[in-house]
């Protein structure tokens, strides 16, 4: 109830807060497909058309019509940028951070050299 006021008031400042709220409740109980709708206004609001569809395509998911979830996720895939999946936050850099791990036979970064 918190997250609809919040999105109701169409102000991009409260849009991330009613977002995380509705992103808890989604997380507790999945088949929520009210939420996945509501989360997809907050996106929108805060211009996130790609997340939006993306959300709307999953609530669509829950009640059963599957035609339109892949519809959705479909004109949500071609507007977020490449190698991102919907709802994760952009990467600040293409190289990961994690350092390379050690093969297990051998102590190459890589892996055993043919």
């Amino acid at each position: 109830m918190l997250a609809q006021a919040l999105i109701a008031t169409n102000s991009k400042a409260v849009a991330e807060e009613a977002a995380e709220l509705l992103r808890y409740a989604i997380s507790r109980e999945p088949d929520a497909t009210e939420a996945y709708s509501q989360l997809a206004m907050a996106y929108g609001r805060k211009g996130d058309l790609a997340n939006g569809r993306s959300r709307l395509g999953a609530a669509a998911f829950t009640r059963g019509d599957i035609v339109t979830a892949r519809q959705l996720a479909g004109r949500a895939k071609t507007r977020l940028p490449v190698g991102r999946r919907p709802g994760c936050a952009p990467t600040t850099s293409s190289t990961s951070s994690r350092p390379a791990q050690q093969h297990p036979q051998t102590d190459h970064p890589q892996g055993p050299t043919r």
